[in-house]
């Protein structure tokens, strides 16, 4: 009985062993399988970091020369010295989406004509930044060396030449890039102006107490609107609307029309691109529309520049709140002189 139970002992303890060593060779496989994971692992994160350092140095490249591409659009702008000179007072609001913007700003003086427009090209970011600039270079060139003194006229050729130089045709296929704009010519010896707008109108504030019969001319033209708070607000806004077709290839193409107003020292002209009326938020989370812009002018109309400016700014981001911005955002206010 001993031996046998010596016997039954040791095949126990052989098949133990066996286990153990079993166990033992499936660990030290594990251990080889892991420590292969590592090494390998290693190696990817090391092919990772590589990858993100390369991705980091591209953006930063990518940023930079975006950063420079901001610095010759804004070179290409008109100084503000400009502004003082021919206007007695001024702001621009122009907030981008993006580091460069597709809205524009431009004015000059040819003989006796003070010209102002405020564009917004298709898109924003580079592409919409690429199409302003030709805007600002083609509208040098229209007004300096083609001599047009007609505010419809200068839309028109610049219609034209956008079309040519972006080789739009009606084909399917062809880019459809262009702008909306608003444009203003002040003869500044009769203070006659002329307006020619694609899709973007223009806003006129002025003093229904100094000359009212300014108010009844106004009111026959059929492409004006006029807008007030209240009827004993001394200040009115008048809308005078833009075309319904754009600068580039158009279906339904016609010639832009010139709408000539008189105006007077201190009316205020505000131009502007659809950024602002457009952009979601308050409390129902929808666009801030054109109605509440134009009572945003009125209630602040009595203000100086410099503080219609800040309460726009104001306006808008408590406005935007956590929402993301969707288009550029620029906004000029100009007093007559």
């Amino acid at each position: 009985i001993i031996l046998v139970i010596i016997y039954i002992g040791y095949q126990q303890k052989k098949r133990s062993n066996k286990l153990l060593i079993k166990k033992n060779i499936e660990i030290n496989q594990q251990k080889e399988e892991i420590y292969t994971q590592a090494e390998n692992l290693k190696i990817a994160n090391i092919k990772i970091t590589k990858q993100k350092n390369k991705i980091e140095e591209s953006h930063k490249q990518i940023t930079d020369s975006i950063n420079y591409a901001s610095r010759i659009q804004t070179a290409i702008l008109p100084v503000k010295e400009k502004f003082e000179l021919h206007f007695s007072d001024f702001f621009i609001f122009n907030k981008p989406v993006n580091i460069v913007s597709g809205d524009f700003y431009w004015t000059t003086k040819v003989n006796k004509y003070q010209i102002l427009a405020v564009a917004d090209c298709t898109g924003h970011g580079i592409p919409g930044a690429f199409v302003s600039m030709l805007g600002v270079s083609l509208l040098n060139e229209i007004v300096r060396r083609k001599y047009i003194n007609t505010a419809s006229r200068i839309l028109n050729e610049l219609r034209m030449q956008i079309k040519m130089l972006l080789k739009q045709t009606s084909q399917k296929g062809s880019t459809k890039d262009g702008m909306d704009i608003a444009l203003c010519m002040l003869n500044t010896e009769t203070n006659i102006l002329q307006f020619a707008g694609a899709y973007n109108p223009l806003y006129v504030l002025l003093n229904k107490n100094n000359r009212p019969e300014r108010i009844v001319d106004f009111i026959k033209n059929p492409k004006i609107k006029i807008h007030s708070l209240t009827e004993k607000q001394s200040n009115i806004l008048v809308e005078v609307k833009a075309d319904r077709q754009p600068i580039g290839i158009y279906r339904r193409e016609k010639k832009f029309t010139n709408n000539l107003l008189k105006i007077e020292k201190n009316d205020i002209l505000y131009l502007f691109s659809d950024g602002y009326i457009d952009q979601f938020g308050g409390i129902r989370n929808q666009k801030y529309k054109s109605n509440n812009f134009r009572n945003l002018i009125l209630k602040i109309s009595d203000e100086k520049m410099t503080k219609q400016n800040q309460i726009i700014k104001e306006e808008y981001e408590k406005w935007k709140g956590d929402n993301n911005q969707i288009d550029d955002v620029l906004i000029v206010g100009v007093k007559i002189k």
